[in-house]
């Protein structure tokens, strides 16, 4: 026999021969320290009776042992906490549960708490359990369902669905599939499920295989060899302890004598290096030639491990029951000093125990007593008062919040609707002009080839001018019967109308339910007396009103209707009103595609909040991992919560919608038709004007310089009367004899008495004539001509010197 010490052995400070130790007379005390058996005895010990009544039968049972040092190995605990592994090159641990701090007793009070019916949640695993729940048992539940589903977010009511999912594929747990609740089993029953999903775990998730590896000291265990049994029957026999207080098991390997007649040997022998594995032998006929023979040991090694069983048999179930086992067993040298190695250990791990159940019952005593106390009014008032204050911040907050949803969606939806619009808006004015041009061409050839009586006349009628007197024939007729005009841009039957206020916005305002207010919000805000304009909580019902089934009157969306379930349904951002996603016609999606930011791309289901009610799980592609579980279902029925946030997705805006779009542009169209065509006629009037403008100060122009020209040609005028006149003697009448008088025509030939200039002759004498100017125009001699003709009496008086 040997011993074999591999987990936290000590060195005991003083050597008692095993057959002077007697456990009644408590001579375990010799192996632990004066300290730690004073606050042994200071402090109450927890769960003897427990222990020894209640599960004597479960405590016997490797499953139940097995799940309480797993769970001491992977939360906090006192093994975790003070196992010192400085041999293993390591100081500390990183538990694989931080979360949870776990001990054997407080997990044994909360069990039979939980089945005793003193916890209010048993039989109820459909409230919600968190990790920070006060019962130990529920938590270490809830964190296995977590890291078997390897999902944060599963629930203890998915309990059965994941942990039957998961026996199932799993020959070896078929027998513990059931359909019944996990708290309305035996508790044997329940421990022996919770032993096998420990197993899957081990097998199976690789963040516990990581744990091990980094911490194998932990679940390596205190172990000695018993004795060797050389009768046929093969068989080694071990007694090793677990972390549980008091804990021993024997572990029994079985070995099957070889069969005779069996062809495979039952006796392993595999090379422990790989090289040996691999036979080389070289062809003397051959040079240089090798051939590498493999040898094959998997069914020596099936064959061995087939023919050995392992059985474990719990000997001791807690401290007292180890003590008997250690004085019963006093004259086995190995087995005393492997006990008086384990009893300073578990002496401290019983205190440590005690200290934290102390603590835990003094929390749960200070909490009865605050709620049960009798309190001042004052602290009342003011804890009354703080929690409206805490109550009415968070109301507004909400409505904040609320309020700022609401007005982001309306901004993205009138950028949206502000975008159909222009795009609708070109759509109808280039169906307009390609009718305007073809009615255009039409008229022109039936005026080119139609008789007189038969040509149409483009001028307007009377009654045309009165009715609309900016538009011309074409326009009319343009909008009484163009083809391309008068076609319908979304071609839609109109919906069929609901039920009243089933379809108002005011009703039915489409939000997430974090945003929407209840009833109770209202009745709590009622009591404290916050005032608040909101007095009707909001309509969280989802309309439905498909345009591809237009014969079907709204209607609210529920999940047992199968119209809607498993069919991808998509929201109107203006109208809110649920509808096919198959059912939308083609050109809606291209309308709202020419929308989007460059690059533009064509928009398909994905880029939209398409939601798929019911179970759509039968759907979809099956996993390639083995051990997937489904993810549970969404807690709220609401479509509105499963649709994508609206900044992530394209603002969708229904047929029916884009069709009153096109309805109101048209409505406006003829409006803004004539304003153009009275513009464009104001305009061809004032270019008309200022061409006539234009002309008349052209003539003005001629008119003016042809009069400078004229008095830049005119002769000089000479005045007698002028005080610069000579002082020689005036000629005779006798020199004015012979004279040919001539009008100058840039004298003012209005003047009641023109002045004439003579020139004349006297015998062979001429009188110097001043240079003549050249001719004027022949037209203005015209003129001038003209007026001399006309019949007007003129008076000539020769006046020398003129009168002043």
């Amino acid at each position: 026999m040997r011993l074999k010490r591999t987990r936290n052995t000590r060195n005991a400070e003083a050597s008692v021969h095993a057959s002077a130790v007697n456990a009644d007379d408590e001579d375990w005390k010799v192996y632990v320290s004066e300290d730690v058996i004073t606050q042994l005895n200071k402090y109450q010990l927890p769960h003897s009776g427990i222990l020894q009544e209640k599960i004597t039968d479960l405590a016997n049972h490797w499953c139940f042992q097995y799940v309480i040092a797993w769970l001491s190995n992977v939360c906090e605990s006192y093994v975790t906490t003070t196992f010192s592994a400085d041999q293993y090159g390591a100081t500390s641990t990183k538990c694989l549960w931080k979360n949870i701090k776990f001990d054997e007793d407080i997990f044994v009070t909360d069990v039979f708490s939980k089945i005793d019916g003193m916890d209010s949640n048993y039989y109820n695993d459909e409230v919600d359990v968190d990790i920070d729940s006060p019962n130990l048992y529920d938590k270490v539940r809830l964190q296995l369902l977590h890291q078997l589903a390897g999902n944060k977010s599963s629930q203890l009511k998915d309990w059965n669905v994941i942990v039957n999912h998961h026996f199932q594929n799993s020959s070896k747990f078929l027998d513990l599939v059931t359909d019944a609740p996990f708290l309305e089993l035996d508790i044997a029953r329940q421990f022996k499920t919770i032993y096998s999903i420990i197993k899957l775990i081990e097998m199976k998730n690789m963040m516990f295989k990581n744990y091990l590896v980094n911490n194998l000291h932990l679940f390596t265990f205190s172990e000695i060899i018993l004795e060797d049994d050389d009768s046929g029957e093969e068989k080694l026999e071990s007694l090793f302890a677990l972390p549980n207080v008091g804990v021993l098991v024997k572990k029994t390997i079985h070995r099957v004598k070889e069969d005779p007649s069996s062809q495979i040997s039952q006796t392993l022998n595999i090379p422990i290096k790989l090289q040996n594995c691999t036979i080389k032998e070289f062809d003397p006929k051959v040079p240089d030639s090798v051939e590498l023979i493999h040898l094959e040991y998997s069914r020596d090694i099936d064959a061995y491990l087939q023919s050995i069983t392992i059985d474990y048999e719990v000997i001791t179930t807690g401290w007292e029951s180890m003590l008997g086992y250690w004085s019963q067993n006093s004259n086995s040298k190995v087995i005393d000093e492997f006990i008086t190695s384990l009893i300073p250990i578990y002496a401290e791990h019983r205190l440590y125990s005690a200290k934290i159940l102390v603590n835990r019952e003094k929390e749960r005593a200070i909490a009865e007593l605050m709620t049960r106390r009798k309190r001042s009014s004052r602290l009342v008032a003011k804890e009354e008062e703080n929690k409206k204050k805490d109550l009415e911040s968070e109301w507004f907050e909400k409505l904040d919040e609320r309020e700022q949803f609401i007005r982001h969606r309306n901004k993205l939806v009138s950028k949206e609707i502000k975008k159909i619009k222009d795009l609708l808006w070109n759509q109808l004015w280039q169906s307009y002009d390609q009718d305007y041009r073809d009615e255009k061409l039409t008229r022109r050839n039936e005026f080119t080839g139609g008789s007189g009586s038969g040509t149409p006349s483009l001028e307007m009628s009377p009654g045309e001018k009165e009715s609309s007197p900016f538009l011309n024939e074409i326009d009319n007729g343009v909008l009484d019967h163009g083809p391309n005009f008068l076609s319908k841009i979304i071609p839609v039957e109109p919906p069929i109308p609901g039920i009243a206020g089933l379809l108002q916005t005011a009703d039915v305002p489409e939000l997430p339910t974090d945003f929407c207010i209840t009833k109770e919000e209202l009745d709590e805000l009622a009591n404290y007396g916050i005032f608040t304009p909101q007095q009707e909580p909001d309509n969280q019902d989802s309309v439905f009103q498909c345009p591809g089934e237009p014969e079907l009157a709204p209607m609210v969306i529920t999940e047992e209707i199968d119209l809607f379930n498993n069919r991808p349904l998509i929201c109107c951002d203006n109208c809110y009103r649920w509808q096919h996603w198959e059912c939308q016609p083609p050109k809606i999606v291209e309308l709202i595609s020419l929308t989007t930011k460059a690059p533009q791309h064509a928009l398909s289901q994905r880029d939209f909040g398409v939601i798929i009610m019911g179970n759509s799980h039968g759907n979809r592609r099956s996993s390639r991992r083995p051990q997937s579980t489904p993810e549970p279902s969404t807690k709220s029925s609401r479509p509105t919560d499963k649709r994508k946030p609206l900044g992530e997705c394209a603002t969708f805006i229904c047929a029916w919608c884009i069709k009153d779009l096109e309805l109101e542009l048209r409505n406006i169209f003829v409006p803004e038709l004539k304003v153009i065509r009275a513009k464009q006629r104001k305009q061809q009037e004032d270019r008309e004007r200022r061409k006539k403008m234009k002309e008349e100060k052209k003539k003005l122009e001629l008119l003016a310089n042809q009069r400078k020209l004229t008095q830049s040609m005119s002769p000089p005028v000479f005045n007698n009367a002028s005080p610069h006149i000579s002082s020689a003697s005036p000629p005779s009448i006798t020199a004015y004899r012979a004279t040919t008088s001539t009008i100058n025509p840039e004298l003012n030939l209005d003047a009641a008495h023109p002045i004439i200039t003579h020139s004349h002759q006297t015998s062979n004498k001429t009188v110097p004539q001043p240079p003549q100017p050249p001719q004027p125009p022949i037209q203005l001699q015209s003129q001038l001509h003209q007026q001399q003709q006309q019949p007007q009496e003129q008076n000539f008086h020769f006046q020398y010197p003129p009168a002043n």
